[in-house]
């Protein structure tokens, strides 16, 4: 057995397999724009739980090439499994998003440890791994839907902050007619997700291509506020559109933004 073969410093092994899987879970939560109650304790646990399995498949597995595969085949799968079990949609995502930060920060340590690395110093390197891939990777992918015209957006409801992707779209012009206000448009989905009260509906007329006017859903939330660039846009009692699935299909993002917005 491995354990048998190898001397290994239980409390090093764990401390640096713990702050490596705090990243992953950690990291693909952030990319995804992933909401969940109690985001912390649920990363932690499965962390934890996930480092002290693989502590033991180091007294139980046979070689260490069926080791590697329990790991990174079946390991990275199952943790996403269990975080994202409630919201299905995104275990896929989550799983390939899994296995590239485990390689992003697998490299960043392996440069960090032949500049600076001895051994008492590894789970120390293993934390700046992931601190600097986190930055590497949400800049990188923050600069690239700015340059796509996809933003971050927050959206405040009473009881928590959801965070969308909005797209700027200058052909967005709709208004509510009552208070002038203008419109942003999100999903159905993502209107499922903010839980609406039905008692805060209006209906608001407007026009799109190929369409008759007709009566579209609206809700006002208490603020929005846009990521642009190194500022922040606020807007206060904001009406959300919500329009169908479809004309998000694909597209990477889940609110349209009012051609208003700045």
């Amino acid at each position: 057995m491995l354990g048998e073969t190898y001397i290994f410093y239980a409390d090093i092994y764990f401390i640096q397999n713990l702050i490596m899987k705090l990243g992953v879970l950690g990291l693909t939560i952030r990319i995804l724009k992933i909401q969940m109650t109690k985001p912390v304790m649920k990363v932690v646990a499965i962390a934890s739980v996930g480092t002290i399995l693989e502590i033991a498949g180091l007294f139980f597995v046979p070689n260490y090439q069926w080791f590697i595969a329990l790991v990174h085949l079946i390991e990275v799968p199952a943790m996403m499994a269990v975080l994202l079990g409630k919201q299905r949609e995104y275990i896929g995502k989550g799983i390939i998003c899994g296995y590239f930060f485990v390689l992003v920060i697998n490299g960043v340590v392996e440069v960090l440890w032949n500049l600076i690395g001895n051994g008492w110093l590894y789970p120390l390197l293993v934390l700046a791994g992931n601190i600097l891939a986190a930055f590497a990777v949400c800049y990188a992918v923050r600069r690239w839907q700015m340059s796509k015209g996809v933003y971050p957006v927050d959206i405040y409801l009473p009881d928590v902050i959801w965070t969308a992707k909005g797209y700027y779209d200058s052909g967005n012009h709709l208004k509510d007619p009552y208070t002038g206000k203008s419109v942003h448009i999100i999903s159905s989905k993502l209107a499922q997700k903010l839980e609406f009260p039905s008692e805060q509906k209006v209906c608001i007329p407007y026009q799109s291509l190929g369409n008759e006017t007709g009566l579209i859903d609206v809700y006002y939330v208490e603020m929005i506020r846009i990521k642009k660039q190194s500022d922040w846009v606020e807007q206060s009692n904001v009406p959300l559109a919500v329009a169908e699935d479809s004309l998000f299909a694909g597209k990477g993002y889940e609110m349209i933004l009012n051609e208003e917005v700045w």
